[in-house]
């Protein structure tokens, strides 16, 4: 059997540097047009953003916090259900006809929709917390 003693050497040899002021870096320039940069600050505000609640109805542009239950023929369909989910309002990413059910909900208030999904369609309930 192995030990550590056999394998490392009794005395480690110095490590020698080079003249650092003799290394030459040569870089290409970056060029970033004033639209990349606009771009990445909007990404920068987006995913470190904070949502304030606001006392007025949901309109496009506004992201809402959603809870979201399905159901088929009235019967909750099984992990169907997502709370706390963020949406911008009116990108129409989440579920077809949710933006505009969406649209003039406040606080504590809900509204179903009917809406088809790759398994069928659902009847999609979407409250907003109060």
């Amino acid at each position: 059997m192995m030990g550590v003693e056999d394998v490392w050497p009794a005395e480690e040899e110095p490590v020698v540097l080079p003249d650092l002021a003799s290394i030459v870096v040569e870089v290409d320039p970056v060029l970033v047009g004033a639209g990349e940069v606009d771009e990445y600050i909007e990404g920068l505000r987006h995913r470190y953003a904070t949502f304030t609640p606001v006392d007025r109805p949901a309109g496009p542009g506004d992201y809402v916090q959603l809870d979201l239950a399905a159901s088929v023929d009235d019967v909750p369909v099984e992990r169907g259900q997502a709370g706390g989910v963020t949406h911008e309002v009116g990108t129409g990413h989440l579920l077809a006809g949710l933006d505009e059910a969406v649209v003039g909900l406040t606080a504590g208030r809900s509204r179903t929709i009917r809406t088809q999904l790759v398994g069928g369609a659902l009847i999609v309930v979407a409250s907003v917390p109060g």
